[in-house]
């Protein structure tokens, strides 16, 4: 019993069951082009809606208010445009919160 080999060796591992490696595949500048065009078409679409929520608010948005609203929406944009980053804004001003709060 002690002199007999596992019969899973790394050797018949690799035999039984190779690994097939794939490139990824390949983005050339028009396709990259596209997609960077497609990315801010959508973050300025974003930012107009961000806009719009903060007129029907009345509220003058800062500019790192609007960039925090704009990051927001590029990482989560159910939380920015659809949950109410600019109603949690105007509930802070309304308790005089500053920008830093």
């Amino acid at each position: 019993m002690g002199n007999r080999k596992n019969s899973f060796s790394s050797i018949d591992t690799f035999t039984r069951f190779p690994v097939v490696y794939r490139s990824p595949p390949t983005i050339n500048s028009a396709t990259l082009q596209t997609i960077k065009l497609s990315h801010i078409a959508r973050l300025y679409q974003q930012a107009l809606a961000l806009q719009q929520q903060a007129s029907q608010h009345q509220i003058t948005l800062s500019l790192a208010e609007e960039l925090n609203g704009i990051d927001l929406a590029n990482q989560a944009s159910l939380a920015a445009l659809d949950r109410g980053y600019i109603d949690w804004l105007a509930m802070a001003r309304q308790q005089s919160m500053g920008e830093k709060d």
